[in-house]
């Protein structure tokens, strides 16, 4: 049982800003076509979130900053060519280089229509301003060398991760990586000064039994890992964690170790999970795992332990709900040893008794202290799906309940189910460490919201929302009225509006102050939904 419920989140607000294709009000990372791939970097005074096909950045209370436009946008304003109207981009990625105070982004760029191929974009900031500029990469992906390529081939499902010394990219090759995957590292120190680059690429990695993999995480590396700069790749076989590690990744002596390691827990069949209808009675469900399949979501590595985190299902009174699964592993030696393998759900404290819930996108990072942050989805066919935070404390033996970090405000994509038989949702969750102590952790996600007037049922009605686990925050957006905000929440806007107007953050965040936003910010608190 749950040891106390989760602390409430100490910085939530909507990453919010007009959808340029629409016009709407709101739903700005609702570009893209459907509701997926929810990520998030932060640098010390930054906050970028993106979609499948949509990014923003931020200030830490929330302010927009830049965006939102699409990623095609983003890398062609930045260098990129753009290759036409067959070309199709997606999966955009972020995640934050603390080794070099950089963001980096990445997206897919592929040819479905007459399969000329596709390719890796890659951006990577020029300090931790993004607003400042990115240098842009293209790389062939799959690359045209790979024994087993022909023309037509391309990725999917790009996985996004950091080391002391390196960028890792991982990506499907081909649509459920009938060929496999192939799994990239690049020079970050070249990178991130706009200078040519030294990259390695691998895509003849398999399983034990020689059986293609299927979705690597690179984990995102936190601090030293070692004098030879040892970088790790994880991979769900079945009930098994494959770990690949690399030594020296960027040098001659290179080398490159797999240890297969059988999970102490049990891994179910992956179910999807109804929603509450409002015009439609029985809406169709939203995707909860079954689309990508059982594979870890997030790997981290931090001090010689690597924590993952997978969908999985549980079964009461003989129904299957759909579930999330934590796991930490000590890698010190040969093998490592299993130190947690949680699977969670059903309901937490404070629920209406009898009543489960269908679990699923646990997103997960990990503090200096070694305290966890989870962030999952939940639904059920009493509630519009909304965003659940959960807390494992390093003193904790098990997971905290979980408290409600946003509800829905509408069902998804009420009676039109863009993937088929169920709505997509998920795929990823963001969450990313704060560089500026090592303590707080940023999470994002989707989650539903009304149809605007004038539109619809096909109208993608989600948007983003944006929290803050452990230290402290802002509390709220600068663009909305609540109770006062700290100025050292935020250098770029809280502080110098402050310095003006002391009783913002001293007594209430008041109507004056979100009207003074303009004046001492530099941006309009425009697009931000009711």
């Amino acid at each position: 049982m749950p040891l106390t419920n989760t602390a409430p989140a100490v910085t939530a607000w909507e990453a919010y800003g007009t959808n340029p294709s629409t016009g709407a009000p709101y739903g700005g990372m609702s570009i893209g076509g459907e509701a997926s791939d929810a990520q998030i970097s932060v640098s010390t005074t930054h906050v970028v979130v993106t979609a499948r096909d949509a990014l923003g950045f931020y200030t830490k209370s929330g302010l927009k900053v830049f965006g939102v436009v699409d990623g095609l946008s983003f890398f062609t304003a930045a260098g990129v060519t753009n290759n036409g109207s067959n070309w199709e981009p997606f999966d955009l990625r972020t995640v934050y280089d603390a080794y070099r105070n950089r963001f980096v982004i990445t997206m897919l760029y592929a040819d479905f229509t007459t399969g000329t191929g596709s390719e890796l974009l890659m951006a990577v900031s020029k300090g931790s301003d993004p607003t400042q500029g990115f240098w842009v990469y293209t790389i062939d992906d799959p690359v045209h060398w790979a024994t087993g390529w022909s023309s037509g081939d391309v990725a999917d499902y790009d996985c996004l991760g950091v080391g002391p010394t390196t960028y890792l990219v991982s990506a499907n090759w081909n649509l459920s990586a009938a060929k496999g995957v192939q799994i990239m590292m690049f020079d970050a120190s070249a990178m991130s000064s706009g200078q040519a680059y030294s990259w390695w690429v691998f895509y003849n990695w398999s399983n034990p039994d020689s059986s293609k993999l299927y979705v690597v995480q690179p984990a995102v590396h936190h601090g030293s890992t070692g004098s030879a700069n040892t970088v790790w790749f994880v991979e769900k076989w079945g009930n098994h964690a494959e770990m690949f590690y690399v030594d020296n990744p960027l040098q001659g002596n290179q080398a490159s170790y797999l240890w297969d390691r059988s999970l102490t827990g049990t891994s179910s069949g992956l179910v999807n999970g109804p929603q509450k209808g409002v015009t439609v009675p029985t809406p169709p469900p939203i995707a909860m795992g079954p689309q990508v399949n059982d594979i870890f979501l997030k790997a981290v590595w931090r001090s010689n332990k690597l924590y993952l985190s997978a969908n999985n299902s549980i079964n009461s009174g003989g129904i299957d709900y759909s579930a999330g699964r934590v796991i930490r592993i000590n890698v010190t030696s040969a093998y490592g040893t299993i130190e947690i393998d949680r699977t969670f759900g059903l309901s937490s404290p404070g629920d209406p008794p009898g009543l489960n819930y269908y679990y699923g996108w646990p997103g997960m990072e990990v503090n200096s202290s070694g305290d966890m942050a989870i962030l999952s989805s939940r639904t059920n066919s009493s509630i519009f799906p909304e965003l659940r935070l959960s807390q494992w404390l390093h003193i904790d033996s098990d997971i905290e309940g979980s408290v409600l970090l946003k509800a829905g405000e509408a069902p998804y994509q009420e009676g039109t189910a863009w993937c088929g038989s169920y709505e997509c949702w998920g795929e990823t969750t963001g969450e990313t460490v704060d560089p500026s102590d090592d303590t707080s952790i940023w999470v994002t996600q989707e989650y539903p919201v009304p149809v605007p007037r004038g539109f619809n049922n096909t109208y993608d009605n989600h948007s983003m929302w944006v929290a803050q686990a452990f230290g402290s925050g802002c509390g709220h957006s600068v663009c909305t009225v609540g109770n006062h905000i700290p100025a050292s929440c935020d250098s770029i806007c809280v502080a110098p509006l402050c310095t003006h107007d002391p009783y913002c953050c001293t007594y209430s965040w008041d109507a004056t102050c979100v009207s003074e936003v303009p004046t001492y910010c530099g941006h309009l608190c425009t697009g931000v939904s009711p």
